[in-house]
């Protein structure tokens, strides 16, 4: 069986894996995973993740990680790979030691969401 310790390997960036970086302000967590590939139009199917659905967005990617590198923050974090600025917008359970982060394209998060979401 597959334990968190063989990870490396997987994550490994002269194998299956690449570098990631973690980022909010000056504070860098540099971690490893895996990229899966983008969804195909012939991948997607009516209804949401629970229900066996997939939504899904231009851009959206899923980046496997070990779920212990996952820091409590991960929202407030901009995730880059390479030269490639994503936002983590869900964590997905893959199994008992890998998580799944739902990845868009980067952008600035503000507090206010929508003119109709204001008092």
């Amino acid at each position: 069986m597959i334990g968190a310790d063989d990870l490396d390997d997987f994550f490994d960036p002269d194998e299956f894996g690449c570098e990631v970086r973690l980022v909010v302000g000056d504070d860098v967590i540099e971690i490893r995973g895996m990229r899966r590939p983008a969804p195909q139009p012939t991948d997607l199917r009516q209804g949401n993740r629970s229900q066996g659905g997939v939504r899904a967005k231009p851009g959206e990617r899923v980046l496997q990680i070990a779920a212990h590198d996952l820091p409590a923050d991960w929202p407030e974090r901009r995730v880059e790979i390479a030269e490639e600025h994503f936002t983590a917008v869900e964590v997905l359970p893959i199994g008992r030691v890998r998580v799944g982060l739902v990845l868009v394209p980067y952008s600035e998060r503000t507090t206010e969401h929508a003119g109709w979401l204001r008092d």
